[in-house]
């Protein structure tokens, strides 16, 4: 069974999201719930289905937003 959804979460702020864990998930909805309830403070979905790694597209990213808003949490980007 393919999981595309990648879950990538640290909590060190000296470590990138590509030194994090990594959790896949088979779906959108299933990485944005375990997004929403996973405690760590840097997180990141992205999609990689060993073929195409790409960052979440617009229906996905409103997809993760919405779970996020049902359980009372903001979606904020962090940048440098």
């Amino acid at each position: 069974m393919r999981r595309p959804y990648k879950l990538i979460v640290t909590d060190d702020p000296s470590q990138t999201l590509g030194e994090g864990e990594i959790r896949r998930h088979r779906t959108m909805l299933d990485a944005a719930n375990a997004f929403a309830k996973h405690p760590a403070p840097y997180k990141q979905v992205i999609y990689d289905d060993g073929h195409l790694a790409r960052e979440l597209n617009q229906r996905e990213q409103q997809q993760l937003e919405d779970v996020c808003d049902l359980l009372g949490l903001d979606v904020e980007e962090t940048g440098d």
